[in-house]
């Protein structure tokens, strides 16, 4: 009976470990910025060291394998630690926080990981966080509920964040992708407190498993919205924020819809080759998008070299200085990166106040303006 539970555990995290392989293998660039990507995997590669250690701890604690199983339950405890850590640090960058600017807030947020890794290395002396009896059974310390507390802060801090600001989310697209990832928390909660009063079950590798295919797949539907070149919104997107936002415009809430696209863009394309121009064109994306996570409005790539603008409220910004800060950032933007030309764009905008006004014409409103403007300067 001990033979066909330890094989069940031993397959179990098997097949865990397939499944998150999988997952690391095929995240890439389209589902999130550099920092995301980068934190992502780096919590799937603690959650399989996490995992593979338990397909060896499980044979140790049941006699099966006549080793020491020391190293082994301290690799597993830390990795899930580390794991917790890096998960953590995935959901700040996926808020874009302004914490993470801080150098302050990188050295305090290590801390507590500092504390739990020092408890779990000293423990084969100290016993606190876990030991093995005269059988050579796996217990917990005095101190395990405390290396849990320490491992589920992050998981507790990064949850609480990602909750306040699905409020604040664009669209209901980016509000549903804030609530899979604050979901996250519950599953390695519950497991982790059915392990410390039901030992020896297989919960948290999978409760986290499951949290991470939540999240996981979410991002795969979640790249119908993004445009993979620049990572804004996509056009699919701007249709979306527009048909949630317009039903509640009115001359106090009003509207503004902009249509820009980058001067002599074909130009750029021509002299200095098309791989440029799709520099140029993520240059004026990550313009863009910090200059819409600064001002709290919407921005995404329309097609080709075209983007929108979208402000709402009585307290946005009068239209003609909206493009100047927009310029500015971009003309930021392009001197971080040493563009050698002209980096411009030309703008068109237009006002809703009513929500009886089509969709169809704010943009063709914006689009009239965009064209009369650039005219005016190639005729300059």
């Amino acid at each position: 009976m001990i033979f066909t539970y330890t094989l069940a555990y031993f397959l179990v995290t098997v097949a865990c470990a397939i499944i998150a392989i999988v997952i690391l293998l095929q995240f890439n660039i389209n589902q999130g910025t550099e920092q995301e990507i980068k934190y992502f995997k780096r919590y799937l590669e603690w959650y399989l060291r996490f995992v593979i250690s338990n397909m060896i701890w499980i044979w140790i604690n049941y006699g099966y394998l006549k080793i020491n199983g020391t190293i082994f339950s301290v690799i597993n405890v830390a990795s899930i630690c580390l794991a917790s850590f890096y998960w953590f640090k995935y959901v700040e960058a996926r808020l874009s926080s302004d914490l993470v600017k801080h150098k302050a807030f990188h050295v305090v947020s290590v801390v507590p990981l500092a504390i739990a890794l020092l408890l779990i290395l000293t423990t084969p002396f100290t016993k606190l966080v876990f030991y093995y009896n005269e059988n050579n059974e796996y217990m917990h310390g005095s101190l395990y509920p405390t290396m849990f507390i320490l491992a589920v802060g992050y998981l507790l801090f990064a949850t609480g964040h990602i909750v306040l600001k699905i409020k604040d989310a664009d669209t209901k697209a980016q509000r549903f992708d804030f609530l899979i990832v604050a979901l996250f928390l519950i599953f390695p909660v519950a497991a982790g407190l059915l392990d410390i009063f039901i030992e020896n079950l297989p919960v948290m590798e999978l409760s986290l498993l499951l949290g991470t295919v939540m999240v996981y797949t979410r991002s795969l539907q979640s790249q119908v919205f993004n445009d993979s070149l620049t990572k804004l919104n996509n056009r699919r997107a701007a249709d979306n924020y527009l048909f949630d936002n317009m039903p509640s415009v009115s001359e106090s809430e009003p509207i503004y819809f902009f249509m820009t696209d980058i001067d002599m863009f074909k130009k750029i394309n021509d002299e200095y080759g098309h791989l440029e121009g799709d520099r140029a064109l993520r240059v004026v994306g990550k313009a863009l998008h910090d200059y819409s996570e600064k001002k709290r409005v919407f921005a995404a790539r329309w097609g080709g070299d075209e983007f929108c603008i979208i402000t709402k409220g009585a307290k946005a910004p009068a239209p003609e200085e909206t493009i100047k800060e927009v310029q500015r950032a971009i003309d930021k933007a392009a001197a971080e990166e040493r563009i050698e030309y002209p980096l411009r764009l030309s703008a068109g905008y237009t006002k809703c106040i009513s929500p009886m006004t089509s969709v169809d014409k704010l943009i063709d409103n914006a689009d009239r303006m965009l064209y009369e403007k650039k005219n005016s300067k190639e005729t300059a």
